[in-house]
């Protein structure tokens, strides 16, 4: 450095300040900038890690509750369908006996009601 005047050199030292100023800036900026991307990815984490949990309770329910659910369902199926079957074929036997006592009589129609 050649400086011929106090002035010149004051100016010399302000220009090498800036300069550290501004690489202090910039090491700043691209520290917080690396921190963002970091707390960002952590969400994103964070958020597959929930997602990845909820399809795991969820399976866990659909194996376990609702099975039993869908069992229960089908147990109480098959005895409403045998209670139906039951009652149909009680009722179609008195109605088959009701038709042949009153078709055996007489005076017993083809069409009672013409």
């Amino acid at each position: 450095m050649t400086s011929a005047t106090p002035f010149t050199a004051i100016m010399d030292t302000e220009e090498q300040e800036a300069k550290r100023v501004k690489q202090e800036l910039d090491a700043m900026q691209r520290e917080r900038e690396e921190v963002e991307k970091a707390i960002a990815e952590k969400e994103i984490q964070a958020e597959e890690s929930l997602r990845k949990e909820a399809r795991e309770d969820l399976q866990k329910y659909k194996d376990s509750e609702l099975s039993f659910i869908l069992k229960t369902a089908e147990i109480e199926a098959e005895r409403e369908c045998s209670q139906l079957a039951e009652r149909s074929a009680k009722h179609t036997e008195e109605q088959v006996k009701e038709l042949v006592t009153g078709m055996v009589r007489p005076d017993a129609s083809l069409f009672p009601d013409v």
